[in-house]
């Protein structure tokens, strides 16, 4: 059964649309509604002085390209920056939008922001909702996809 509502937190955005796996493509068509959280990946330096300005920037652009290609294709979306704190931006919309699953777009490993490391594992744990981890590169390739 097709979760209906389906929470998408972009840490990164897929560069070619076409590239989207069809697994990922289907849950969001077969949802009513999704929402996207696009976090304000910040870096050390720049979350300790709260100098996230360009950071917020990028992440509204992220969340305004993924909901517009998602307008196209059916469901109801919404979206919005979310907080620094990946995790915190996921705790923060689910309060808003009860998701019945997440999917998270991350970084590799070698690439993730240190708020990224295992990030998956911990929504799996902190919230108990099946998580569709899709791994890309700085250049928005998707390099695997992962459900659990």
């Amino acid at each position: 059964m097709a979760a209906r509502r389906v929470l998408i937190i972009t840490n990164e955005f897929v560069a070619n649309p076409a590239g989207v796996p069809e697994i990922v493509a289907n849950q969001v068509t077969e949802a009513e509604k999704v929402c996207v959280i696009a976090p304000a990946l910040a870096g050390r330096v720049h979350s300790w002085v709260s100098d996230i300005d360009a950071e917020y920037r990028e992440a509204d652009e992220r969340m305004r390209m993924l909901v517009s290609g998602i307008n196209s294709s059916g469901p109801s979306v919404s979206g919005r920056v979310g907080d620094p704190d990946p995790l915190q931006a996921v705790a923060d919309a689910l309060v808003e939008f009860p998701a019945d699953a997440l999917i998270i777009g991350v970084h590799a490993a070698d690439d993730a922001n240190w708020r990224e490391r295992r990030f998956s594992k911990k929504l799996r744990e902190r919230f108990a909702l099946p998580v569709t981890e899709v791994m890309l590169d700085r250049e928005g390739r998707v390099l695997s996809v992962t459900m659990a």
